[in-house]
């Protein structure tokens, strides 16, 4: 593997603007408020001990 260059600006990324299978994402620079949180938690750590008001 090649890592990315430190300047990204230079990288130029070319998608045919008819195409039906790929697009260009716009920057989405909003702050969701309605997506679900995925944790990961180490060691032995099951529903049965996650209270029903979440972690903690």
């Amino acid at each position: 593997m090649q890592p990315p260059p430190e300047d990204r600006t230079s990288i130029k990324v070319a998608v045919d603007p008819k195409s039906d299978r790929l697009q260009r994402l716009q920057l989405w620079t909003g702050v969701p408020t309605d997506l679900p949180i995925l944790m990961k938690i180490e060691g032995e750590y099951t529903t049965d001990h996650v209270p029903t008001g979440g972690p903690g």
